[in-house]
């Protein structure tokens, strides 16, 4: 498929409900099988949307909230699925939320923010 970067920007770029995670699942595990370039491209992509990276120019807030959202549930998803083998995306999207809470201010709200 040529078109496999297409794809993984269309997956990593959409702002996934509850219920779309299953079928987006389901849609990438079939794109692993059948691409062996499409994990490779995918594991960053859908790191960048679950730290909040993506931004597209005609997004509110409420939208691009919706996105990482989205890509911060089916990240584990797809790590249990096996489509992505490294895990280390996990760690990147964690320091990335953690570096923006400021713990010396409110720590209780900080840590419950953090959970």
């Amino acid at each position: 498929m040529q078109y496999v970067s297409e794809a993984v920007s269309a997956l990593a770029e959409v702002p996934l409900k509850n219920s779309d995670i299953s079928a987006a699942v389901d849609v990438a595990a079939a794109l692993h099988a059948r691409y062996l370039d499409f994990s490779a491209s995918f594991g960053p992509a859908i790191v960048k949307a679950a730290t909040g990276s993506i931004k597209v120019p005609s997004d509110d807030e409420r939208i691009a909230a919706r996105r990482q959202r989205g890509a911060l549930r089916l990240l584990p998803e797809l790590v249990a699925a096996g489509i992505l083998s490294d895990p280390s995306g996990f760690l990147t999207v964690t320091k990335t939320l953690i570096s923006g809470l400021d713990f010396t201010k409110d720590r209780e709200a900080s840590l419950h923010n953090a959970t």
